[in-house]
């Protein structure tokens, strides 16, 4: 640690003593205590129950100042903002990855009882969560609005070292963390959505592996193995987005259309998906002739009535930790990463009737993902991956 690192703590001590009379030889101890004894931050998300926790008390591991505001230029009497990394023990915000963003909230110091805190009690709002693959350990990054005078502001941001304050979250303290519980949502509802997008595609018999899933709100989407015809994408595109006007399986069908040599592909499919078995064809330029839509475009169409059909049914979630051999023989997809036979505790979720290995979070059923619209937006190809785009209505 470098010496500016230093000089804070001497500081720190002295006026610690001077505003309360702690003990900072036992606190520093304490907290070199709980740095040498963590352990993997218990992720109240991962079981079925805990996925719609969002708020518990926990206690603090560890909590660091990486920077803040310059103290020298902020008047007297007024506060200042604090940037923090918290550990704790156990927490309910899922940390970024497995291609889903990280909660946001506030984790809240003082007194707890009965998950209530104090009137006096300090408040991080946390901005990003991550987690040490290695470790298990969570990081909770954000910052905290604290009083001038209650801090010591004057060195703590001359140095890259780490920086703690003893009286902010001190180790073996309790907290209560809060979830924000629309970000949460939305999370999870774009989570499961493509989660949905794949069942979809496999139950149409879709030959195509998924390799990615993207599942930010900004533009999510599920990416495939695979190629479709550049001349084909088009009328890809339009069966894709047509068949979203199907009401569900419980809709009086019609009759598959009787297309005129020549004409092209109406504006509304029949509600029948087993037209789809029969050949739909289309004109993609004005003088060509008619042709068969390939075997790609026909099981995506029938892809996207099986999505408003699995939404309509509101399939519920289910989430399981299963040892590695049980999650194997199970998932219709396996994890890549995990030896069928190692033993090792998988988390598998159930979504739209298939089971897959996955760490994020979901909501209840899949009639959730209703409210919002989530449907499918496009598609793109390139180098050999299909990338279906998914999301919300617009408007």
């Amino acid at each position: 640690m470098g010496n500016g690192g230093g000089e804070l703590r001497g500081r720190a001590s002295g006026s610690a003593e001077l505003g309360g009379g702690r003990n900072i030889i036992l606190e520093l101890l304490l907290a070199y205590f709980w740095m040498a004894t963590a352990n993997a931050t218990e992720l109240v998300h991962l079981t079925h129950d805990g996925n719609f926790q969002l708020d518990t008390v926990a206690r603090v591991v560890r909590c660091r100042v990486v920077g803040g505001g310059d103290a020298s230029a902020e008047e007297e009497g007024a506060t200042t903002t604090l940037s923090v990394e918290i550990t704790l023990d156990v927490t309910t915000m899922h940390p970024r990855g497995g291609g889903q963003p990280s909660d946001v909230g506030t984790i809240t110091s003082g007194e707890v009882v009965a998950g209530n805190v104090g009137p006096d009690a300090i408040v991080a709002t946390i901005r990003d969560v991550t987690i040490d693959r290695s470790t298990g350990v969570v990081v909770h990054a954000g910052v905290v609005v604290v009083p001038r005078d209650a801090s010591f502001l004057a060195d703590a941001y001359s140095s890259p070292d780490e920086v703690t304050l003893p009286w902010l979250f001190p180790p073996g303290s309790n907290v209560v963390v809060r979830v924000d519980p629309d970000r949460r949502l939305l999370n999870s509802e774009c989570h499961t959505a493509g989660h949905v997008v794949d069942a979809a595609m496999a139950r149409c018999d879709a030959s195509l592996s998924p390799v990615k899933g993207y599942h930010f709100a900004d533009g999510p989407y599920v990416e495939y193995d695979g190629k479709i015809d550049a001349r084909e994408r088009d009328a890809f595109l339009v069966v894709l987005r047509a068949a979203f006007q199907v009401r569900g399986r419980n809709r009086a069908f019609s009759s598959p259309p009787n297309l005129p040599a020549g004409g092209y592909l109406p504006n509304v499919l029949p509600r029948d998906p087993s037209f789809l078995n029969r050949g739909v064809f289309v004109r993609q330029q004005k003088n060509a002739p008619v042709r068969p839509l390939s075997r790609p475009k026909i099981l995506n169409a029938k892809s996207n009535i099986y999505i408003k059909e699995l939404i309509d049914d509101d399939m519920p979630t289910e989430i399981r930790s299963l040892p590695s051999y049980e999650a194997g023989a199970l998932c219709d997809r396996p994890a890549s990463d995990n030896d069928d036979d190692d033993g090792t505790i998988v988390r598998v979720v159930k979504v739209a009737g298939r089971h897959t290995p996955c760490g994020g979070t979901h909501v209840r059923s899949t009639g959730e993902l209703r409210g919002r619209g989530w449907c499918v937006r496009g598609l793109k190809c390139k180098g050999g991956r299909v990338r279906v785009r998914y999301g919300p209505a617009e408007g």
